[in-house]
């Protein structure tokens, strides 16, 4: 049974070494759809949020937004989370944020990642930023680069605040900030 819990945890802890030590930016957007994607097994919505369709939102804008719009889209039409239909929702500025699981903002952008802090405190929605210092900012999970590989950072306060649980498992591979 340990081997089980085991082999997860190494296969995404394996994901930022899959990627070159100089990322170009069409296989960082893809690294961080599956990082995006794992962060979903190893985080708990609340029992009303866990029927239906799991609703990714992608705000932003420009070509981070478009390339993480493309490959979300494709990764909806491949994958499942827990047995549930990936819908994409293209979020735009000052749109209700309402029954989005998780929101991923392409491109660094501070105000918009205050604004979209502030329109869904509260609500069981994971926040996801590439902006330096996204989860001490408001973020719930923040992309960084170290070295030239991709790593995360994790707000576990922001994330228990909303109601939701992260695994200790995926805590344990991030920068957990307080």
């Amino acid at each position: 049974m340990r081997l089980c819990s085991f082999i997860p945890a190494a296969l995404f802890l394996a994901l930022p070494f899959l990627a070159p030590s100089t990322m170009a930016a069409g296989s960082k957007v893809e690294l961080q759809v599956a990082f995006l994607y794992q962060f979903t097994n190893y985080i708990e919505w609340p029992t009303k949020l866990q029927s239906g369709d799991f609703v990714i939102g992608v705000a932003g804008g420009g070509a981070a937004k478009a390339g993480l719009l493309q490959h979300l889209e494709t990764l909806a039409s491949e994958r499942k989370v827990a047995g549930r239909s990936i819908v994409v929702r293209d979020v735009g500025e000052g749109e209700p944020l309402s029954g989005i699981h998780l929101i991923i903002l392409g491109g660094g952008d501070s105000k918009l990642l205050a604004s979209i802090a502030r329109r869904s405190k509260g609500a069981p929605c994971v926040i996801v930023a590439e902006i330096p210092g996204s989860a001490e900012k408001g973020a719930s999970i923040g992309f960084f680069e170290e070295r030239g590989r991709l790593r995360f950072e994790i707000n576990r306060k922001e994330i228990e605040q909303r109601g939701l649980r992260v695994d200790s498992r995926l805590l344990g591979l991030a920068r957990v900030v307080e």
